[in-house]
């Protein structure tokens, strides 16, 4: 049964502010970046590059409130018991997993969250009224999104590129990069591209977020042409970005509207197929020849999925949210040359972090997608609508808080009113956005299927908040289901403080080397969440056996650096990792240095023919150093 919005009745108090809050808590999410940084989950500030930022245990408590959020909507409004039965399933097995060996299962524990508070939103679209603050709020994270890209390609790209050139030499021998290594190389060439990436770790994911807001915008503007200016501003940041996956999807969004716009409803079949024949078409690119049409992306984009295919069957019970890394490195060919950790495709990154545990996820969405519509939406009350725009101006303020002066402080001022002012002009104005929602909830499930938007937590929140707005659900089902989302939010609050004790261990033993001084005590392994880094830490500073780690790729490698003879171990890593570039090259001048020359002489010409299947002349070997391992080939008999 395909549920409709409700049209009739008047929003609550409650659904009103329960619906801001969910979008304010995603708009949140794409202006504060989520990373692995311990100090950031101990001591709240700035991550690395200088932006707001949370660790594993803020972004527990993000997810733990999307929870609690979700379970008061279930509560007081109900919803399709199968449907959270069904999203719920999988988290049990996300729980499970944060006994190891996933180190940072914290993230797999976000995207569980997300899943059930997309279906509270939904459970709130229905009335057209919250419906259109919770969009106004979404999209007015636009604004500030655009004012930081400009920054980044503008002035801080210009001033990390001096600082770069002028320290050279002193940064590479702080990272041990050799001065003409492929490190140097793929890091360089990035650092040279002045495209924005937002709060994100990649311009692509950024290109996903901004695909969105552009078309729900040209909705808006099919109507009033005021809103061209936003369409120009927002499509001007994904010609910087400058995904080729985002202007594809930017084309199927465009195909959807202009369909709506003609009159004809768009049949409730098209966007999982869409979905599915992205997936088909870069399975195919990756089966024609290399070179073909100069186009690399796919093919390499085909690799990956081959390796989901290998992976799965290794592994039924999926890897959890960080290990597809160790896993895809196992079963590669030489010619795929990223090290990746994600599949870059929203349903393959499913079947990977679960295995068979996300057929649930996977057909509910496929069920979920047959509800897709352009929905109803009627201008929001004024109070509502100050509410919304009072959010989105906080939200805006909390960005660069460091910036209080001079021109920084003027773009503050700028982005704090344009949100607001933003968020305003769409909670209160008559044009519909129900064209461009359905348009972006369609274009992003297509880009989610060619990227990492799908393993990229705030970015995901985000974007499945803004889909949930194109699948009104008006079915109220038991309000027991509150129990779910509440019960989560527990294992959530619970996940944080464990990981809060173990950044507070990492960061006494940093303390410790930073004063040249033994620590205090020795950590154990932290088994639930999962957590060897405090004494990878201890090992390292030589207060703790090597032995007491695991038989992790990490561990493995970190007994290699500290072992007087290594070969035995790198013996266990090419296992783990045959086509490693820098491994081969280590465990080759072990073996020569240990007179094992047979074994060097494999290696090596093992590492020649992994450079030979590379394409990216970034990853080859230079010159140099070819020439380098020619000649111990040609030196040994």
């Amino acid at each position: 049964m395909v549920s409709s919005p409700d049209t009739t009745s008047c929003p609550d108090g409650f659904s009103g502010l329960a619906g801001a809050s969910l979008a304010g808590l995603g708009s949140f999410g794409v202006l504060t970046a989520m990373v692995d940084q311990r100090h950031l989950d101990f001591a709240s500030g700035v991550a690395s590059g200088g932006y707001p930022g949370l660790g594993p245990s803020g972004a527990l408590a993000w997810s733990a409130a999307l929870l609690i959020l979700s379970a008061l909507v279930f509560w007081r409004k109900g919803c399709e018991r199968w449907l959270v039965l069904a999203a719920g399933l999988p988290c049990v097995l996300l729980v499970m997993q944060l006994t190891g060996p996933s180190e940072h299962g914290w993230r797999g524990l976000t995207f569980g969250a997300i899943g059930l508070a997309s279906i509270a939103a939904s459970r709130l679209a229905s009335q057209p009224k919250v419906r259109r603050v919770m969009v106004a709020v979404l999209i007015s994270a636009l604004l500030p999104l655009g004012l930081r890209s400009l920054r980044q390609v503008g002035p801080e790209h210009e001033a990390t590129v001096s600082f770069w050139q002028a320290e050279r030499e002193v940064l590479l021998a702080q990272r041990g990069w050799d001065l003409e290594g492929e490190e140097v190389r793929v890091f360089e060439r990035r650092l040279n591209e002045p495209v924005p990436t937002g709060w994100f770790v990649s311009p692509n994911v950024f290109s996903t977020v901004v695909l969105g807001a552009t078309l729900v915008c040209m909705g808006l503007a099919l109507e009033r042409r005021a809103w061209w200016l936003a369409v120009l501003g927002a499509s001007w940041l994904l010609v910087l970005a400058g995904s080729k996956g985002a202007f594809g999807a930017l084309g199927v969004g465009l195909v959807v509207l202009l369909w709506q716009r003609s009159g004809r409803v768009m049949p409730n079949w098209w966007p999982f197929t869409l979905a599915l024949g992205v997936l088909s078409l870069v399975v195919v690119r990756s089966l024609l020849p290399e070179g073909w049409l100069t186009e690399e992306s796919l093919r390499v984009r085909g690799g990956y999925l081959r390796g989901v295919w290998h992976v799965l069957q290794a592994h039924p019970f999926g890897v959890g949210a960080d290990g597809f890394q160790d896993a895809f490195l196992q079963v590669r060919r030489p010619v795929d040359a990223e090290e990746v950790r994600s599949a870059h495709a929203l349903f393959a990154d499913w079947l990977v972090i679960l295995g068979i545990g996300a057929l649930p996820w996977l057909l509910a969405f496929a069920r979920t997608t047959l509800s897709m519509n352009r929905g109803a939406c009627a201008p929001a009350e004024g109070a509502t609508a100050g509410l919304s725009a009072a959010l989105a101006a906080a939200l805006a303020l909390q960005v660069e808080l460091s910036s209080v002066a001079g021109v920084e402080a003027l773009w503050r001022v700028a982005g704090v009113l344009g949100a607001g002012g933003l968020a305003w002009c769409i909670a209160r104005g008559k044009a519909s956005v129900g064209r461009g929602v359905l348009a972006a909830a369609v274009a992003i499930l297509v880009h989610a299927q060619l990227d990492i938007t799908g393993v990229t937590p705030n970015a995901l929140a985000w974007c499945a908040l803004l889909f949930s707005m194109a699948v009104p659900s008006a079915v109220a089902g038991h309000r027991w289901s509150a129990l779910v989302p509440a019960s989560f939010a527990l294992v959530c609050a619970l996940a944080a403080w464990q990981a809060t004790d173990s950044a507070r261990n990492l960061a006494m033993i940093d303390q410790a080397l930073a004063e040249q001084r033994v620590p205090d005590f020795v950590p154990d392994i932290t088994t639930w969440p999962y957590d060897p880094e405090p004494l990878r830490a201890a090992v390292r500073l030589g207060i703790a056996s090597a032995e007491t780690l695991g038989s992790s790729r990490e561990d493995l490698q970190l007994k290699a650096n500290l072992a007087s003879d290594p070969r035995v171990l790198h013996d266990q890593l090419l296992v783990l990792n045959p086509y490693g570039r820098t491994l081969l090259e280590r465990a080759a001048a072990s073996r020569a240095q240990a007179g094992d020359i047979e074994g060097a002489r494999s290696l090596w010409l093992r590492r020649l023919e992994v450079d030979d299947a590379i394409r990216d002349p970034a990853r080859k070997l230079s010159a140099q150093a070819r020439a380098a391992i020619e000649d111990q080939l040609s030196e040994q008999p």
